[in-house]
C-alpha cells in the first residue's frame, strides 16, 4: 500500500488529531503541522490541534503563522497524555520525545 493510502487509512479511523511541533517551530515544522492538519480535514477529521513550546521569535515565522491564520496553542504534557478514544497524535519533524521539546520522554509514556 503507498504511503499516503496509509495516511488516508488511519485518518478515517480518527475523530480528532493533535499534532505536536518541536520547540521554537521553524517554517518547516509550522508548514508540516498546517498541511498534515489540511489532511486530516479532507479525511474528515474535523477537529484537528497544533501544538507547540517556546518561542515563535523570527519574525519569518510570526509572519507566516499570521500569513495562513495557523491556530497554534501552548503545548500541555495532558494533551498528549490525556486524549479521548478516537483522538490521533501526530508528531512532525521530531526526533526523539523530550530532545526539543516538551514531550515526556520514551514511548511508554504516550498510550
Amino acid at each position: 500500500m503507498h504511503p499516503a493510502q496509509e495516511l488516508e487509512q488511519l485518518l478515517a479511523d480518527g475523530e480528532e488529531l493533535t499534532i505536536v511541533c518541536h520547540n521554537n517551530p521553524d517554517p518547516d515544522c509550522l508548514a508540516s503541522a498546517f498541511g498534515l492538519g489540511r489532511i486530516a480535514m479532507a479525511a474528515g477529521i474535523d477537529e484537528h490541534h497544533i501544538l507547540y513550546s517556546g518561542d515563535i521569535s523570527h519574525q519569518q515565522n510570526r509572519a507566516f503563522v499570521n500569513l495562513l491564520d495557523i491556530d497554534l496553542k501552548p503545548f500541555e504534557p495532558a494533551a498528549v497524555q490525556d486524549r479521548p478514544e478516537g483522538s490521533l497524535l501526530a508528531f512532525v519533524d521530531h526526533a526523539v520525545p523530550g530532545a526539543n521539546n516538551r514531550v515526556p520522554g520514551g514511548p511508554q509514556s504516550i498510550s
